[in-house]
This record gives structure tokens, sequence and C-alpha cells, in this order.
């Protein structure tokens, strides 16, 4: 289930992006032709569309749970970075 969920929002996601280049690239074209107007009118979108993504993106990460560890307390004892986790209880 969860890769038919992460599927739909990557695909989502490129989307956004595609877009964002696509008038990124009439921008371009439209600055070019000295119509400046509708190049500031065009970045406004492209803008919109931007913050729209960083907030997807936001909102994405925020549902997956990372678990910080301490590692001020661990010891290495092998060098080969297992760091001192070995079972407390038998």
């Amino acid at each position: 289930m969860k890769f038919i969920k992460d599927y739909f929002e990557n695909r989502k996601r490129k989307k956004i992006q595609n877009e964002i280049a696509s008038l990124l690239e009439k921008g371009y074209q439209l600055q070019r032709n000295g119509k400046l107007r509708e190049y500031a009118e065009l970045m406004k979108q492209v803008e919109e569309l931007e913050l729209h993504f960083v907030t997807d993106q936001e909102t994405t990460e925020d549902n997956t749970e990372v678990k910080s560890v301490d590692n001020s307390n661990f010891i290495d004892y092998d060098g080969m970075g297992n760091q001192g986790r070995f079972p407390k209880d038998k």
C-alpha cells in the first residue's frame, strides 16, 4: 500500500516540477522578447507553484516518523560501528 501511495505522490510532485520548468521556459522567451508584464505574471505563477511544491514536500516529510538516537553514550567496542548496541536483558 505504501508503494502505491509513494508512487502517486512522486507522480504529483513530478507533474508540478514539469509545469514549473515549462513556465520558466515560457518566461525566458517572454523576457527575451521584451514582454516584461507577461513575464512578471508568469513568474508570479511560478512562485505560487514552487510554494505549493515546497509545502507538499514538507507535509509528506512530516508524515514520516524518524526516531532520533542519542549517540553520546554509545561505545564503539570493536571499531566496526556496532557502538555498544548490545541487549541489556536476556
